[in-house]
């Protein structure tokens, strides 16, 4: 399904749609790439996936513990292309424009290797991002991002 929005949004949230697509973070950064075209260069992207088998993938959780930022796994990748290495490289494309806030049960070491910010209450997550944007922010709510590609219009 697409969806189009006047204009990018400060802040969107966006759940996986749930099990299978929040069972690790491998999987609900398919979400994440749908959505990122929403959210304006400096919003928040508040992630709501459970994770609970965490990375997911050998060699994508190799890559988030093997390179410190997002700007790295960008470059590795151009220089040395992995299955599994690119989706890290992905997100990290979306970490460039955006912060991302990951609502999960994930350890928050974990959450925070891969450089997003810890939250196990959707709440919060809101709240601490509307902080930060300021109440008058433009907020999209996208639930099924794994099945949604919504797009600004033009």
């Amino acid at each position: 399904m697409q969806k189009k929005g006047e204009k990018a949004a400060d802040i969107v949230i966006v759940s996986t749609g749930g099990y299978p697509k929040d069972i690790n973070l491998y999987q609900a950064q398919k979400s994440i790439d749908n959505v990122k075209h929403i959210v304006r260069k400096g919003g928040i992207m508040i992630v709501a996936a459970s994770c609970r088998e965490e990375y997911g993938s050998d060699v994508f959780g190799k890559w988030i513990n093997t390179y410190s930022t997002p700007r790295e796994r960008i470059e590795e990748i151009q220089k040395h292309f992995e299955l599994g290495g690119h989706k890290s490289a992905a997100l990290a494309m979306v970490q460039e424009n955006c912060d991302i806030y990951l609502v999960t049960d994930m350890e928050d070491k974990l959450v925070k290797k891969a450089n997003m910010v810890p939250f196990h209450n959707l709440q919060q997550a809101v709240d601490a991002a509307l902080t930060r944007m300021g109440e008058k922010a433009a907020v999209y709510v996208v639930p099924v991002g794994g099945s949604t590609f919504p797009v600004v219009a033009e």
